[in-house]
């Protein structure tokens, strides 16, 4: 489209009202059903993009935002709603690709690019050959985890990403492995001190912890997300599953192939975890505790009031 010329800050993606030519939907992984998708009437009036755009004057610019749908579809009671949060993109293709081992495919895999635990990206691997893209991210280094049902958390750290080209992780010969693992399941209730309120945009719960520092795993402790997982609408209430109560498998990145991933000492030890809720406009949160220990049973009960 054409625009005046001068520096822009802002967009608005909108959206077609949730009536007349069709009903927004979503469908769960491995569900064949499409099921109903709330979407708030303001929607109508557009979700604001920030941006950094300069529009001058006979020059073409190409914009590109995400909407990712991880973190933009959350639960009220038995309804699915829509949140979005978009984000624009670079322009410039780069990222991260790889491979994961066919048979872990099953377990619904999801891989991420995270950096100090902060999810930067997400997504899953193609269902017959393990394949997947990470694309479109700031030139920097990440940590790739991929977390699947039934399987320990597989983490590659410090792989670089520069400003164009796909940095690989692994081949379809030699693809990332995913041990399995026994896993547990952390629950419990978000409250807000009054007068305070659940925002609008919803809240965030998420499991993470802490790879030791040493040698093989660059002399500096990471963190990474094991789980993240928006806490009811209706209720507050939240279940974080399939956590492994194995340990971390880690490998340090290098351009060689293969990489080989080892068990990786955690700060609280395996199967323990940090539980932290996240909101706009409140201050993150630790639960009852830091050190949730779910090595041989679920744990119930892992409240946090939000101030």
């Amino acid at each position: 489209m054409e625009l005046p010329t001068g520096l822009y800050t802002q967009m608005a993606l909108v959206l077609d009202p949730n009536t007349g030519g069709g009903a927004h939907t979503v469908r769960l992984a491995g569900q064949p059903a499409e099921l109903p998708l709330d979407t708030a009437a303001a929607l109508a009036n557009g979700v604001r993009v920030p941006l950094d755009m300069k529009v001058e004057d006979g020059k073409k610019l190409d914009l590109l935002f995400d909407l990712n749908a991880c973190e933009s579809i959350q639960m009220r009671g038995a309804t699915y709603v829509l949140k979005p949060r978009p984000r624009p993109l670079p322009t410039v293709l780069n990222g991260v690709q790889g491979f994961i081992d066919k048979t872990a495919l099953a377990g619904n895999v999801v891989i991420t690019t995270q950096k100090g635990g902060t999810i930067l990206a997400t997504t899953v691997p193609n269902p017959a050959t393990g394949e997947f893209v990470l694309p479109r991210l700031p030139a920097d280094s990440y940590e790739v985890v991929a977390q699947a049902n039934g399987r320990a958390t597989a983490v590659i750290g410090a792989v670089p990403v520069a400003a164009t080209g796909f940095t690989s992780v692994a081949t379809a010969s030699a693809p990332i492995p995913l041990v399995t693992s026994a896993v547990s399941t952390i629950s419990g209730q978000v409250s807000y001190t009054a007068p305070a309120a659940a925002p609008e945009d919803g809240t965030w719960v998420m499991a993470s912890q802490s790879i030791s520092a040493n040698a093989a795993v660059g002399n500096a402790a990471i963190t990474v997300t094991n789980r993240l997982q928006a806490v009811d609408l209706a209720t507050g209430g939240y279940v974080l599953t399939n956590l492994p109560r194995a340990s971390v498998q880690f490998a340090l990145y290098k351009p060689a192939r293969p990489l080989t991933l080892a068990p990786a000492a955690t700060s609280a030890g395996n199967g323990r975890y940090r539980i932290e809720a996240l909101a706009p406009g409140y201050l993150n949160k630790t639960g009852t505790s830091a050190n949730i220990n779910v090595s041989g049973a679920n744990a119930t009960g892992v409240n946090i009031a939000m101030p």
